[in-house]
């Protein structure tokens, strides 16, 4: 009997060591949970459970301008500058739209006129409210008028002693520019500068086609050189890089428009203070941040 007691007893001892081993194995598997430790970005000895954690905390502060384009201030005169340049491009674009079409309408005008005088009207010396011009060839008036140089002349009705005149003789078809240097009732007797006698007719009142008023140096010969066919050539030539180089002015300061009116940032920026629009800004984030 002592042997079966003995038995028995060392039996439930190892058991008993076995079961203190298991749960011994169980603890060490099963990790145990550590006591937070305090918040290092608190001061004080209270916690606030419903604080938001530091990286957290940081997301959701306002952020301040960290770049010239992220200042509101900025933004505002970068759109003001944008706008003025757009504006000044839409002004440029129509100011040479009209130009053109002025200076156009005038050269039809001009050539609608000296056309319908000269092939219609037969008139010798066409002009253009009251101015005409002509185109010196010989040298009578030397040393004030030279051969090649153009003359502006305007039909006045008043003509004195010392005045340089164009005039057509009846059954001549070529004007003559000389001075005067008599007059005798309604005759004018008249005298080139680099002639040595009068003229040998005196000069009718209704002869006179009007008083040179402007001499244009030189100029005569680049007339009469666009009569030929080169200068023409030339003349047509021009015109057609001038109306090219409007055209294509045009057409850029017009994409340059509409660019602009597709951005934004190009449009004409809010009235206002832009310290107060940056307030707003700082305010409606922070609304923000607290609804977070």
């Amino acid at each position: 009997m002592k042997k079966e007691e003995a038995f028995e007893k060392a039996h439930i001892a190892e058991r008993e060591e076995a079961a203190v081993t298991s749960s011994n194995q169980d603890l060490k598997a099963t990790p145990q949970e550590e006591p937070e430790a305090p918040r290092a970005d608190r001061t004080d000895d209270t916690y606030d459970e419903g604080a938001l954690p530091v990286a957290d905390a940081e997301e959701a502060a306002p952020k301040k301008p960290s770049a010239e384009g992220d200042d509101p201030v900025n933004g505002v005169k970068k759109a003001e500058k944008a706008f003025a340049r757009a504006r000044a491009k839409k002004i440029v674009a129509r100011a040479l739209t009209c130009v053109g079409a002025c200076v156009l309408a005038l050269l039809t005008v001009v050539v609608a006129t000296l056309a319908v005088q000269k092939f219609i009207l037969k008139k010798p010396v066409p002009s253009f409210a009251g101015y005409s011009q002509l185109i010196v060839v010989t040298g009578s008036m030397s040393g004030t008028i030279e051969e090649g140089d153009m003359v502006i002349i305007k039909r006045t009705g008043e003509y004195k002693t010392g005045d340089i005149i164009t005039f057509l003789k009846e059954g001549e078809t070529v004007p003559t520019t000389h001075r005067i240097l008599r007059i005798t009732g309604d005759l004018y007797y008249t005298k080139g500068d680099a002639n040595l006698s009068f003229d040998t007719v005196p000069v009718a009142e209704d002869e006179i086609l009007g008083e040179v008023v402007k001499v244009l140096p030189r100029v005569g010969i680049f007339a009469e050189w666009l009569k030929t066919p080169e200068g023409l050539m030339y003349l047509i030539l021009a015109f057609v890089i001038v109306g090219v180089s409007i055209y294509v002015l045009r057409c850029t300061f017009v994409t340059d428009e509409e660019e602009s009116d597709e951005n934004p940032e190009v449009k004409a920026p809010q009235t206002g203070d832009p310290k107060n629009d940056t307030e707003e800004t700082q305010q409606a984030s922070d609304r923000e941040t607290g609804e977070g």
